[in-house]
């Protein structure tokens, strides 16, 4: 949290600051356990302590899911040893001539409960059977979707509503007028700021709408379901 970017002046002040904070953390930790390589997997959260490492002649390796090169990756792919990708052309490491010489494609490691359900059959439907969509917003929600699926969903036929049984992941804050919206339209949902239960969702689901970040897109894909992705507005 010390190393999320902030918006403004102030919070650019707070942003160097918890990258400060979160570098001297970071040498306290390696000072002390003195590691043979340090693995950063993007994102600011990792810049402080592979930072460190390179900083202290520890070899680093980062791992880019994505397929443009992200900003922290960017700042320390000069400094690793290797740079693991998701994808075979992962713009700024493949077409940069010394970052490409370091690139390894791995792929994107995904949890073992949800390698265990690799390739989980389809759930049958008929065209009575219960249509079951699974939707998650992110790691803190998507308030967009609160908004916008329920509406969209209430634009369906009503022999299709009457099908429908929901699990939505929504913002706490948003759980109960999401909540009032399928209960208007007497669709069965189960609404929950968090699931623990992720891999059983999707086996279950007919449908996932979700972000499309490339942890939920690997998770899907080796599950394999039926997808709506929704990308970050600002996103590569």
């Amino acid at each position: 949290d010390s190393a999320t970017i902030k918006p403004g002046l102030r919070g650019k002040f707070k942003t160097i600051s918890g990258l400060g904070k979160g570098v001297y953390q970071s040498w306290r930790i390696l000072v002390k356990n003195k590691p043979d390589v340090v693995v950063g997997f993007g994102g600011y959260p990792s810049f402080p302590p592979l930072f460190v490492a390179q900083l202290e002649k520890t070899p680093t390796v980062l791992h880019e899911a994505n397929a443009v090169l992200g900003k922290a990756n960017k700042m320390l792919a000069a400094g690793a040893a290797k740079i693991a990708l998701s994808l075979p052309t992962t713009k700024g490491v493949t077409d940069h001539p010394k970052f490409k010489l370091k690139a390894v494609v791995t792929g994107n490691p995904v949890r073992s409960s949800i390698v265990e359900k690799e390739k989980a059959p389809y759930p049958a439907l008929n065209e009575n059977a219960p249509i079951y969509i699974f939707i998650m917003g992110g790691s803190q929600g998507a308030r967009i979707f609160s908004d916008i699926i329920p509406a969209a969903i209430e634009k369906l036929p009503e022999h299709l509503k009457k099908r429908l049984i929901i699990t939505q992941q929504c913002r706490e804050e948003d759980l109960a007028r999401t909540q009032k919206a399928y209960d208007d339209m007497n669709i069965t949902c189960d609404l929950k700021s968090f699931f623990n239960d992720v891999p059983d969702q999707l086996e279950k689901s007919h449908l996932f709408i979700g972000r499309s970040g490339a942890s939920t897109v690997s998770d899907v894909a080796v599950i394999g379901r039926p997808a709506i992705f929704v990308p970050l507005e600002h996103a590569d």
